[in-house]
């Protein structure tokens, strides 16, 4: 994943893929602080009960996202 994917899709409305590419290159060592910061808000916004159900995100999604 790149930094490129990860905003691509976050701009995309796809905040599932969005996630997953900010976590990887979290877990790459390779993310930069504006990544985190886009992955901080990111999580952020999806606990809000209308974002979730307008994204139909999944449960396990919330769950990472609350913590």
């Amino acid at each position: 994943m790149t930094v490129d994917e990860a905003l691509s899709a976050d701009r995309a409305g796809d905040l599932n893929r969005a996630a997953s590419c900010y976590e990887d290159l979290l877990a790459a060592g390779v993310a930069d602080l504006d990544s985190l910061l886009n992955l901080a808000v990111l999580y952020w916004q999806t606990t809000d009960p209308g974002i979730a159900a307008a994204q139909k995100l999944p449960p396990e999604f919330l769950a990472k996202a609350g913590e």
